[in-house]
């Protein structure tokens, strides 16, 4: 049996690696970090009615420098099991472990940018990929988007991780959003 907290922290670690790599161009600087109140103090402060601010969200900025940009996004990861890419089912809504994860990242964004990267751990002709908000401005051009009924906040585009990173700058993505 698989530890799925250790799961998780593991990716979390392969992700801020990979954010501090994208935002610096370099291996050599870490500037973000897997926030150790992951899943925990930021959403019990906010169940509470309390600011959630410096504790929500995976990943904590390690460097000043980068600060808004941290601040702007709600930067979040998922290690899946297995995924239904097909969240748009009516059918399945329920139990589509991938939509009501994002449905929380969003809801846990407030008015930050929610960013969820997944990986899915079962099958691995799937690419890791990102949902982003379908408002939000970004380059991509093999994307795909999903529109539900009545759930407009929760509408989101798909873009495969290493078009996103390839394609965007974290500088470019402050000012167009």
């Amino acid at each position: 049996m698989t530890n799925s907290k250790s799961i998780g922290n593991s990716y979390e670690r392969y992700v801020a690696k990979l954010l501090s790599k994208w935002i610096t161009g370099s291996d050599e600087k870490l500037v973000c970090w897997r926030n150790v109140h992951s899943g925990t103090v930021g959403t019990v402060r906010k169940k509470s009615g309390k600011s959630d601010e410096n504790v929500a969200g995976d990943f904590q900025c390690l460097d000043l420098a980068y600060d808004e940009f941290f601040k702007k996004f709600h930067i979040d990861s998922k290690s899946l099991g297995d995924i239904n890419i097909f969240v748009i089912n009516p059918k399945n809504q329920k139990s589509n472990q991938l939509l009501n994860e994002w449905k929380k990242v969003v809801d846990d964004a407030g008015e930050n940018i929610p960013l969820m990267l997944v990986k899915c751990r079962k099958n691995r002709k799937i690419p890791d990929f990102i949902i982003l908000p379908v408002t939000m401005k970004f380059e991509g051009k093999n994307i795909m988007g999903f529109w539900l009924e009545d759930m407009g906040k929760y509408e989101g585009t798909i873009i495969t991780q290493e078009e996103f990173f390839r394609l965007n700058t974290w500088e470019t993505l402050l000012g167009k959003n």
